[in-house]
């Protein structure tokens, strides 16, 4: 097989597809439905001044819109310390969780609206919006004034704003679509360097109130740019509402794996970027320098997401995205939960903000991969009200852990009860928490669906499983068992640094397996090339190196204290 037969523009965990001749089987990903006819992905400009015009009008349109929502970690500090100082942590943080929830939570009205009537009106109003509650929200000084202006009115706008700039994208390009994704996604990183450093010098300089209004203005010009140019190249496609359209998405295993999946992807990445500042300032670092944290998050991230929306037209949109949300997660087990210092939450700031960066980039490029045309803005908008739910609860729930554990910054970033400090907490999350519960999952899929497992390293179009084998996957789902109790029980029972090195010393062999039955596996199948890979190749392969480095680390002793071990030595 050679690699011109397989497609890597399409790649990702659901863009399977096979394509058949009569002596040889070659595979290419693709979407599992066409989002578009072949007549009109020729017709796609992919380029020219109109198209770029738009991307142009998108770009501002994120920065007004989504790099605003990604400063607020800057009002979650200004709120606690200065104007509402009588309410508690997770009291205020409903303020900024109402605004990430109205913001996704009108997602799928803004996108039928959208599928219907096309982006001109509706970001017309949600142009008025934003700015009317951004205005109200510079007279305001009470709790409730502050929830409607900024967390319901101004979040309103910004949905009506953000969704119908991403939308207009697929129909301008297909080739270079995920580049222009990386594009305008770049203006919420912009936004949000922007915002935090003006608004915190503005506040200091002219008060809360001016700082809202200037950033309003601000705000204003620039959606004037956005209502010029943004506009749909294929004419809106009023649809009659019905149950069962209303439900197929729902109905498609595909988008329902999404959407599990970009729950918690977007629990975890806004519960950083709104304690951040906050936890920096406890940590001891001074208030001037805490204020520039979301900007270099924001910064870092500009840089991520270009280059997550490159890439993705190279490798493939769910190969990108499933790479970005475990290094995001790594950073936060290796760096966020043990940074005290300067330094340490520095690094972390700009190293998450690239990482996260996919998240926002490739988010409606997702839905496209796996949507037919006449439904992405609704579909994309499901997505996104998914999303508000996680945005809701995160930081409230943050606030109320912080409240619970007496301002323990440590405790909101492990939501771990503290063991022998011999174990560092890195290790004890990693293996206590995330070896288990993978391992759990391992055994849930070779004990109860089995075709899904040999799918993740097997191309189904590739071969079938046979009944009669199911006794070797109930073998596999047992070793996936003892690891995962392994792990998961006998090591909360001791703090023995002896014990935890001999542990994982012996299921260092288990990992070597693995990987090698991985190697092998597609050695056998000809897909060595990494351009050949697909995401269900990556989600076996990422996680078994991760996993295998820091067992191989512990059993090497790095970072462990020298303790008095019971264990005798071999």
């Amino acid at each position: 097989m050679t690699k011109e037969a397989f497609d890597p523009d399409a790649g990702g965990i659901l863009e399977g597809g096979v394509t058949q001749s009569s002596s040889t089987t070659a595979f290419a990903q693709k979407p599992p439905e066409a989002p578009t006819s072949n007549e009109e992905t020729n017709n796609v400009p992919d380029g020219g001044l109109r198209a770029w015009l738009v991307v142009l009008g998108a770009w501002c349109g994120l920065f007004c819109s989504f790099g605003w929502l990604n400063s607020i970690g800057i009002f979650q500090s200004y709120y606690e310390t200065s104007l509402l100082p009588q309410y508690s942590a997770s009291t205020i943080a409903w303020i900024p969780s109402l605004e990430i929830f109205f913001t996704f939570a009108m997602s799928p009205i803004i996108g039928r609206l959208y599928d219907s009537f096309g982006p001109r009106y509706i970001i017309l109003g949600g142009s008025f919006l934003h700015v009317f509650g951004l205005m109200m929200a510079s007279i305001s000084s009470e709790y409730y004034q502050l929830l409607l202006s900024q967390g319901v009115c101004s979040a309103m706008g910004i949905c009506a704003i953000f969704q119908p700039s991403v939308s207009t994208i697929p129909s301008w390009f297909h080739r270079n679509r995920g580049a222009a994704y990386g594009i305008i996604s770049s203006g919420t990183s912009l936004g949000g360097v922007v915002f935090p450093i003006m608004v915190s010098q503005l506040i200091r300089r002219v008060g809360y109130a001016w700082s809202m209004r200037i950033s309003a203005l601000l705000i204003l010009s620039l959606l004037v740019v956005v209502n010029l140019t943004v506009k749909s190249r294929v004419p809106p496609q009023p649809q009659h509402l019905s149950r069962g359209t209303l439900l197929q998405p729902f109905r498609e295993v595909p988008m329902i794996l999404l959407l599990i999946g970009f729950f918690f992807l977007t629990f975890g990445v806004f519960i950083p970027i709104n304690y951040l500042v906050i936890q920096a300032i406890d940590e001891g670092m001074s208030d001037t320098l805490a204020q520039y944290l979301i900007a270099l998050l924001n910064a870092a991230s500009l840089f991520g997401r270009i280059s997550a929306g490159i890439l993705s037209d190279k490798i493939g949109t769910y190969n990108i995205l499933v790479t970005a949300c475990y290094l995001a997660g790594v950073l936060s087990l290796a760096l966020w939960i043990p940074a005290t210092s300067n330094v340490g939450i520095i690094m972390f700031s700009i190293l998450f903000g690239f990482a996260s960066g996919a998240y926002v980039a490739l988010a409606a490029a997702l839905v496209v991969r796996i949507s037919p045309s006449p439904e992405i803005g609704y579909r994309t908008g499901i997505l996104f009200l998914v999303g508000s739910i996680s945005g809701i609860t995160a930081s409230p729930i943050g606030g109320a852990i912080l409240q619970s554990r007496g301002g323990s910054y440590i405790v909101l970033r492990t939501r771990l009860t503290t063991m022998s400090s011999n174990i560092p907490a890195f290790y004890r999350i990693v293996l206590l928490w995330y070896e288990p519960i993978s391992s759990a999952l391992g055994a849930y899929l070779t004990l109860v669906t089995p075709d899904t497992y040999l799918n993740s390293f097997i191309p189904s179009t590739m071969t079938v499983r046979n009944p009669m084998q199911d006794m070797i996957f109930n073998q596999l789902g047992a070793a996936f068992f003892y690891v995962a109790t392994s792990q998961g029980i006998l090591l909360r029972y001791t703090s023995d640094v002896g014990v935890w090195r001999i542990v994982n010393g012996c299921l260092l062999g288990w990992d070597f397996i693995l990987l090698y039955s991985w190697w092998s596996g597609m050695q056998m199948q000809g897909r060595l090339d990494p351009a050949t890979w697909r995401s269900e190749d990556m989600s076996a392969l990422v996680p078994t190196v991760f996993i295998t480095l820091v067992r191989a680390a512990i059993t090497a002793g790095v970072g462990l204290r020298a303790s008095k071990s019971n264990v005798k030595k071999l």
